[in-house]
């Protein structure tokens, strides 16, 4: 009886390969997964990879336009999108877009980054709403998402309004905050919140364990690379919780060119009673 280690020792290990069609087969599986899930994502900032793959949706705008942003909002993307703030804080008027600008952020931190977002709006109904009118038509519009998006098979966890999972490992949550333990059972990379100033994110219990703001950012605690925003339209001084949150903050403006000597100032609502504004 030959000997078969001497037998295969005779033949070129590639040859050996190339005859076997199931190891081929292998073979081209494990390059293209080397291709494709293995390579690190592209050195790109938030801002630019917005702006090169997002699109406005019709949910949303009058407009199914790339994503090109104004001035201000572009320095809003770039603070929500750097690894250099832990926490950005963004007092806001309404219908200024920065709702849209997270959402943007959203996509970049599931799709690029590869991680875990929590996005919280201060009542049921209106996390269903942003889910509904923002991410699904983000999920169906933007290429680098709809890539990623993953097929649920049987015997899966199925997605929900509320918690989506991604082919490339990223995590999406999407809850209220009107139950502080929602705010206890999960981790999350990246923390945003919409409306902070509104009641839902008020502490409802004498027996409260901090703020929801607080519990919120305890949520990024274990990553050191974390990232928690609150947005919201400021509401009744003195007691509003995102004005108290952008007083502790560095309190940047966006500066604007004076159209008659060209100083550069930051622009201020007026009324009746200033000698400025409508």
């Amino acid at each position: 009886c030959p000997n078969p280690d001497v037998a295969a020792a005779e033949v070129p290990v590639s040859r050996r390969f190339n005859d076997l069609p199931a190891l081929r087969a292998v073979a081209e599986g494990l390059r293209r997964i080397r291709a494709t899930v293995m390579q690190p994502p592209e050195e790109i900032d938030g801002l630019t990879w917005i702006e090169r793959h997002c699109v406005f949706s019709p949910e949303t705008t009058r407009t199914t336009d790339s994503a090109e942003l104004y001035g201000y909002q572009r320095g809003i993307v770039s603070a929500m999108c750097d690894e250099i703030n832990d926490i950005v804080v963004v007092s806001k008027a309404t219908r200024t877009g920065v709702t849209q600008c997270a959402a943007f952020a959203t996509a970049y931190y599931i799709a690029h980054k590869r991680t875990q977002v929590a996005f919280v709006q201060p009542t049921e109904s209106k996390s269903k709403d942003f889910e509904k009118s923002y991410i699904e038509p983000m999920l169906r519009d933007v290429k680098p998402l709809k890539a990623i998006r993953r097929t649920v098979r049987k015997g899966d966890i199925q997605d929900t309004w509320s918690l989506k999972f991604f082919r490339n490992g990223s995590v999406f949550r999407c809850f209220s905050a009107e139950a502080a333990d929602n705010f206890r059972s999960y981790t999350g990379q990246v923390n945003i919140g919409d409306e902070v100033a509104a009641d839902g994110w008020m502490s409802n219990t004498t027996k409260a364990q901090g703020s929801k703001e607080k519990l919120f950012e305890e949520r990024s605690r274990t990553f050191p690379i974390r990232k928690t925003i609150f947005m919201s339209s400021p509401r009744r001084r003195g007691t509003c919780r995102i004005t108290a949150l952008l007083e502790q903050s560095d309190r940047r403006r966006y500066f604007v060119p004076c159209p008659h000597c060209g100083g550069m100032q930051y622009l201020q609502l007026g009324s009746a009673k200033t000698d400025y504004g409508m």
